[in-house]
């Protein structure tokens, strides 16, 4: 789901935002538990906090991003980018930049 599960870094937070909500304001934090369990209790809050319409908006979000498999859909479609790509090179009307 997010591009760092191609890079091989693991990060310490990854914050996610606007597309989590479908375009309600909804904002999270993802982290370490050693990160995460060092905030003291309402201390990640913020505008956005609590907010149940955002939170019902957010939860829809991610069942169709598994219901609908986007993530295979988008690694197929990635794939078949990156090939196509590849293959420009071996075409003489197009130059070099």
């Amino acid at each position: 789901m997010f591009g760092i599960e191609h890079s091989g870094v693991e990060p310490d937070l990854v914050s996610v935002a606007k597309s989590l909500g479908g375009g309600f304001p909804i904002s999270g934090v993802i982290g370490r538990a050693d990160l995460m369990d060092s905030v003291p209790p309402g201390g990640l809050g913020g505008t956005y906090a609590g907010a149940p319409l955002a939170c019902a908006a957010a939860l829809a979000v991610l069942d169709i991003i598994e219901e609908e498999k986007l993530i295979d859909r988008a690694n197929t479609m990635g794939e078949r980018l990156k090939a196509r790509i590849n293959g420009w090179h071996k075409r003489k009307d197009i130059l070099p930049v």
